[in-house]
């Protein structure tokens, strides 16, 4: 299976308690294993980071709706290799 990671960087458009970010971790996660979306969110400082692993169709539909998401700004795509065979080579 082709597999695409995908890491950004934002920052926040506003302040976020640590409730707000676990609603926003919670619904991610069941999603993103719909989806067979893997990866990891950081949060820190008003900045965020995000690294998704899978389908390579699946993976930049994700990232095209995240980097319109109005809670954050200047989404920065830091890396974007080549989809790989399979996780985690």
């Amino acid at each position: 299976m082709e597999i695409l990671l995908l890491c950004y960087i934002s920052s926040a458009s506003r302040k976020f308690r640590d409730e707000s970010l676990a609603g926003i971790l919670s619904g991610s996660r069941q999603r993103n294993e719909k989806r067979g979306i893997t990866g990891v969110l950081l949060h820190s400082n008003g900045s965020f980071m995000q690294i998704l692993e899978g389908p390579p169709s699946e993976v930049q539909s994700l990232f095209d709706k995240v980097s319109q998401d109005p809670r954050h700004k200047g989404c920065l795509l830091y890396t974007s290799p080549s989809p790989r065979d399979q996780r985690g080579s």
